[in-house]
Protein backbone atom coordinates (compact mmCIF):
# COMPACT_ATOMS: atom_id res chain seq x y z
CA UNK A 1 0.00 0.00 0.00
CA UNK A 2 0.99 3.37 -1.10
CA UNK A 3 0.09 6.37 0.81
CA UNK A 4 -2.17 9.25 -1.02
CA UNK A 5 -2.40 12.30 0.00
CA UNK A 6 -6.23 13.52 0.36
CA UNK A 7 -7.84 15.73 -1.46
CA UNK A 8 -10.71 18.07 -0.55
CA UNK A 9 -12.94 15.65 -2.48
CA UNK A 10 -11.40 12.58 -0.78
CA UNK A 11 -11.70 13.84 2.61
CA UNK A 12 -15.74 14.76 1.81
CA UNK A 13 -16.17 11.28 0.15
CA UNK A 14 -14.51 9.43 3.03
CA UNK A 15 -16.76 11.99 5.42
CA UNK A 16 -20.20 11.04 3.62
CA UNK A 17 -19.46 7.40 2.40
CA UNK A 18 -17.05 6.33 4.95
CA UNK A 19 -13.42 5.54 4.80
CA UNK A 20 -12.98 2.40 4.66
CA UNK A 21 -15.25 2.00 2.08
CA UNK A 22 -13.25 5.04 -0.01
CA UNK A 23 -10.06 2.60 0.31
CA UNK A 24 -11.95 -0.52 -0.95
CA UNK A 25 -13.02 1.97 -4.16
CA UNK A 26 -9.10 2.27 -4.52
CA UNK A 27 -9.41 6.40 -3.27
CA UNK A 28 -12.06 6.79 -6.64
CA UNK A 29 -14.94 8.79 -5.91
CA UNK A 30 -16.14 7.97 -8.71
CA UNK A 31 -16.36 4.07 -7.52
CA UNK A 32 -18.56 5.34 -4.46
CA UNK A 33 -22.29 5.51 -4.02
CA UNK A 34 -24.24 7.75 -6.46
CA UNK A 35 -25.13 9.59 -3.05
CA UNK A 36 -21.35 9.88 -1.92
CA UNK A 37 -20.51 11.34 -5.38
CA UNK A 38 -23.87 13.79 -5.41
CA UNK A 39 -22.65 14.98 -2.06
CA UNK A 40 -19.15 15.65 -3.45
CA UNK A 41 -19.98 17.56 -6.65
CA UNK A 42 -22.62 19.99 -4.69
CA UNK A 43 -20.41 20.57 -1.74
CA UNK A 44 -17.07 21.40 -4.17
CA UNK A 45 -19.36 23.62 -6.27
CA UNK A 46 -20.46 25.64 -3.00
CA UNK A 47 -16.60 25.81 -2.16
CA UNK A 48 -15.69 26.62 -5.58
CA UNK A 49 -17.96 29.43 -5.44
CA UNK A 50 -17.13 30.73 -2.38
CA UNK A 51 -13.54 31.29 -3.53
Amino acid sequence: NHYKCPTIEHILGAYNGGITRLKKNNWDINKMSYETRNYVKKVMKLYNEEL
